[in-house]
């Protein structure tokens, strides 16, 4: 297994906004199996404040596979919709203690995820944030 440090050329693409700076793909071209990816909490001497693009809907974090635990920076204020979509390798999501939103299918049939631990912190949760997240919605 191996672990993921941020590294800008290879792992993650990024567009800078007014507030700071959004993740905008996971390149995981190689089909790698991390343990961990940890996302970066600050890209150009500017916060990452979220994981995808409130305007648009498209997978950020597709490409998980094996056992991942993806750990969010505490800089990260939202989750954008479908932004984890058929992460078919994500069991576990850390950090994120200023995480509040969670946008529509953000975790659609990621189905091996269990455990977020920061969900209670989350004021606006889409509804169908967890569609097709089978060991969640059996635990939760």
């Amino acid at each position: 297994k191996k672990e993921l440090i941020y590294d800008s050329t290879d792992a993650f693409e990024y567009s800078d906004v007014e507030d700071g700076i959004i993740i905008t793909h996971f390149s995981n071209y190689d089909n790698v199996e991390y343990d961990k990816i940890y996302v970066p909490s600050e890209i150009d001497g500017k916060k990452v404040i979220g994981i995808g693009s409130l305007e648009a809907q498209h997978r950020i974090f597709g490409a998980v596979f094996g056992e991942c635990e993806v750990v969010i920076p505490n800089t990260v204020q939202y989750i954008a919709s479908m932004a984890f979509s058929g992460a078919k390798g994500l069991v576990k999501l850390s950090g994120g203690e200023n995480c509040t939103k969670i946008g529509e299918y953000a975790f659609m049939n990621c189905v091996n995820l269990s455990e977020i631990t920061f969900i209670d912190s989350v004021t606006d949760l889409a509804d169908n944030a967890f569609a097709g997240c089978t060991k969640w919605e059996s635990t939760h």
